[in-house]
Order: C-alpha cells, then structure tokens, then sequence
C-alpha cells in the first residue's frame, strides 16, 4: 500500500475532478493504523493541492487531526522515535501553511519530562512556530518551566526560544523582560549567562527596552 501511495504521490491529475476523485478514495486511509500509510496519504494529499490556493489550506486542516491521533498514539506507548518522524511531518506542514490551523492547538506540542532530548528540542521548535498574540503566554510560561530541566543543553535552548519568542511576537516582550529579569537572579551560571546572550540579541531589535 505504501509503495502504490508513492506512486499516486507523483502523479499530476490533468484536471480537478480527479483531484477530488483520487482524495475522496484515500480519505478513510487517513485513520489507518499505520503511521506509514497515514504519512503517505499526508504526501499525496500536498502533492495534489499545494498550487491551489483554496483547496491547500482546507488539505492542511483536514490532515491535522490524523497527524495529531498518531502523535498521541505514539507517545502513549513511548515510541519515540517514531514520534519524532510523524513531529517532523507536522513541523514540515506548519513551514508549508499550517500555522494557524497547528496554533489552534499548540498544547499538544508541550514537552513531557520523560521524552528524549531530540524530541523535546523538536517540540520546542513547532511551539516557536505556531506561536501567536492570543497564545504566547502559555507558551512562555511552558518554556520557563523547561529551563528547570535536568538537562542542561535543553535548558539552555530553552532560554534561546524565549528569546526568539520576543522577536516573533512583539506583544509578548513585556511578559518576556520579566522572565529574563527573573533568570538572571537564579545562581545558576549558565542560565544567567544564556540569559544575557538572549538579552544582547533582544536589545539589537528593542534597544529602549532594557
């Protein structure tokens, strides 16, 4: 099945109807149990709308919930590395015009402690991308959280996204300031000195705010 999905995936259908025709066959395949199949029914899918502006997005949305289903089942059973495959997929989707519709639900993405170190830094990545106005504030709160970590290369990554979260949501940088200013009381060297190489950064951008 997978093999015969690729070759779909390649195809170029010589008119809509058989766009529709080929995406309404595959449609139950999108709550197949096995990851590979789901992933390429995701890759047929995209092939056949990503140059057409108003099926594209709607793709995008109907695809989130399956990726997400498998995502979940994934981490239940602490499979990760295949979590980490099916994450990738979803941050390819969120760079291809899915951040609105993955922003909806940005929780998911959360860090849970006992997931490995690739994972979590992944996660910490897609949180960044689909950061917005309305949901920054959990997000921060969530990577302030993360600097508490037990490994430290995460913790400072964690510092760093922070920072990146200010440069791509203007109105979280009060929010953030105050974070940062809380870090640097902490009597752990490299937390205040990541947090200083993220103040530099943030200053070149905010100079009249710290």
């Amino acid at each position: 099945q997978c093999a015969v999905l690729d070759l779909i995936a390649k195809y170029h259908p010589k008119e809509q109807k058989q766009i529709f025709d080929i995406m309404n066959l595959l449609e139950e395949y999108l709550r197949h149990s096995s990851s590979a199949i789901v992933i390429g029914v995701t890759k047929v899918f995209i092939n056949l709308t990503k140059d057409n502006d108003v099926l594209y997005p709607q793709v995008i949305k109907r695809l989130r919930d399956p990726m997400i289903t498998l995502l979940s089942g994934c981490e239940m059973s602490n499979s990760f590395e295949m979590a980490y495959s099916i994450l990738s997929h979803i941050y390819f989707l969120i760079l291809k015009g899915g951040r609105v519709v993955f922003s909806e639900i940005y929780k998911k993405f959360f860090v849970k402690f006992e997931e490995p170190l690739y994972l979590k830094k992944l996660k910490l990545e897609i949180l960044i991308q689909i950061s917005t106005d309305i949901n920054y504030q959990d997000i921060l709160n969530e990577m302030e959280e993360y600097v508490n970590d037990f490994s430290i290369i995460f913790a400072k990554d964690a510092i760093k996204k922070i920072g990146e979260l200010g440069l791509r949501v203007d109105s979280s940088l009060k929010s953030i300031v105050t974070v940062l200013k809380g870090l640097l009381n902490r009597n752990t060297d490299f937390i205040v000195s990541e947090t200083l190489c993220v103040i530099r950064e943030l200053s070149r951008k905010y100079p009249a705010v710290f």
